[in-house]
């Protein structure tokens, strides 16, 4: 039950404007059931009978046998959005497809005992893919990719068990590789690159368990070094290096708790380039020392 519960809190998320804290309050149709536990009546008896709930954005109509789920279900989003699916013993069991509110479908999958048994789409509501997952053996393991409306890759990343596990490859609308992550077990795990839309290489991110943490190394599109310094839990801590293009250095400064220390300017190039790069560093300072945290680099891969 609690897969069902989850599912359909995603896909809510997908098609409706609700928010997920609305859709957790979905509570009324026996979510709290666990995986194999019998639904029963005010008698004790394994529960019969067609219900229809509500749910925080909508409502849902489901069949029950014997205690378990069993039958069509359908979801009706305040919206016009729409789920419809069915249920076998509790498990999806045949198509499950999710239309926006104009009519067109949204995603569709077809399920097997609760077994994926062909790859699950998504697209736009013009009809254009939007994402695909593949499903092996019954798991939805090997690829997913995301895609722009205009068909160009978007995303495509390793997925496991359901979780991406795997190098993650991120691309701009024109085909350009814009960044590179290993994924463990849905977690960020060991150094990302991102890259310039020429190719060049941009930063290279330490990541440990989702967060950057360790070294941050930055690049100039020519190649030569711009910026350094360490992250620890998703934030800057520790010795800030800047350097120039010529790669005399610019500035240093020492971040801790979210602030910054002992900042220190070497002017050394053209009027244009040290006001360039001192505003720069200025806005990056300011961005930590109030606690935006380091989103420049928080692309989802």
């Amino acid at each position: 039950m609690k897969n069902l519960v989850w599912f359909l809190l995603v896909y809510g998320a997908l098609v409706s404007a609700a928010s997920a804290d609305e859709l957790s309050e979905a509570q009324n149709f026996g979510s709290t059931l666990k995986d194999g536990e019998i639904k029963k009546d005010e008698n004790g008896n394994p529960y019969n009978g067609r219900v229809r709930d509500r749910l925080s954005n909508g409502v849902i109509e489901l069949e029950y046998k014997n205690g378990l789920i069993d039958g069509p279900l359908v979801v009706e989003y305040d919206d016009g959005a729409r789920l419809e699916t069915n249920m076998k013993n509790g498990l999806y069991d045949g198509k499950l497809v999710v239309y926006y509110p104009s009519g067109r479908i949204s995603s569709e999958c077809e399920y097997k005992l609760g077994k994926c048994v062909t790859p699950e789409l998504a697209y736009y509501e013009s009809g254009a893919l939007l994402w695909q997952k593949d499903c092996t053996k019954g798991e939805f393991s090997g690829f997913a990719r995301s895609y722009y409306e205009n068909g160009q890759i978007d995303s495509e990343f390793e997925i496991k068990n359901g979780v991406s596990d795997g190098i993650s490859q991120k691309y701009d609308e024109d085909g350009n590789l814009a960044s590179k992550i290993k994924y463990v077990g849905g977690k960020k795990q060991g150094v990302g690159y991102v890259y310039y839309p020429s190719g060049e290489l941009l930063a290279e991110i330490t990541f440990v368990d989702d967060l950057e943490n360790g070294k941050i190394v930055e690049y100039y599109e020519s190649g030569k070094l711009r910026r350094e310094y360490a992250m620890k839990d998703g934030h800057p801590e520790g010795e800030s290096r800047d350097y120039y293009e010529s790669g005399r250095l610019f500035s240093t400064a020492e971040f801790r708790d979210m602030k910054t220390k002992n900042a220190k300017f070497y002017y050394d190039e053209t009027p244009l380039a040290k006001l360039c790069l001192i505003w720069g560093v200025i806005v990056f300072a300011a961005a930590f020392g109030l606690g935006f945290g380091w989103g420049k680099y928080r692309r989802k891969a």
